[in-house]
């Protein structure tokens, strides 16, 4: 079976703009070695932050959009946990994991990082997870 993961929106983002092992990582999705998830509302906030900050075009984000969809299956996630206060955004990748009942978050982020697991779902950094995983 699969080991299923989750990205936070950081690793997407530096998947797609600066490569490195964030795009090691997203490209072994798009071969089919991992089964990814996440949300709507995880998509939305991918494609807000690429046409904000990173000034995507219309049809640039509707290709990062077709691409997403067809490599993460997108999930409902259940109730969202009020676990870190500090970046309530990041919860939500706290839910879309319990609900794909995945192995593990993979994030750059300091405060999901600080979290480390949830539920019996580690989280951890592209580093961490292509020298454990990968190998």
């Amino acid at each position: 079976m699969k080991l299923k993961i989750v990205l936070d929106t950081n690793i997407v983002i530096s998947a797609l703009i600066y490569g490195g092992k964030p795009q090691i990582i997203y490209e072994s999705i798009t071969l089919k070695m991992f089964a990814a998830y996440s949300s709507e509302n995880a998509v939305n906030e991918l494609l807000k932050v690429l046409k904000q900050k990173f000034e995507y075009s219309v049809e640039r984000l509707k290709i990062v959009e077709d691409n997403f969809r067809v490599n993460f299956k997108i999930i409902p996630t259940g109730r969202v946990p009020d676990i870190i206060s500090a970046d309530p955004s990041d919860n939500e990748f706290l839910a879309i994991a319990d609900s794909a009942k995945a192995d593990f978050i993979i994030s750059g982020d300091r405060h999901l990082l600080a979290v480390k697991k949830y539920k019996n779902i580690e989280i951890i950094t592209p580093t961490k997870f292509l020298e454990e995983v990968l190998g």
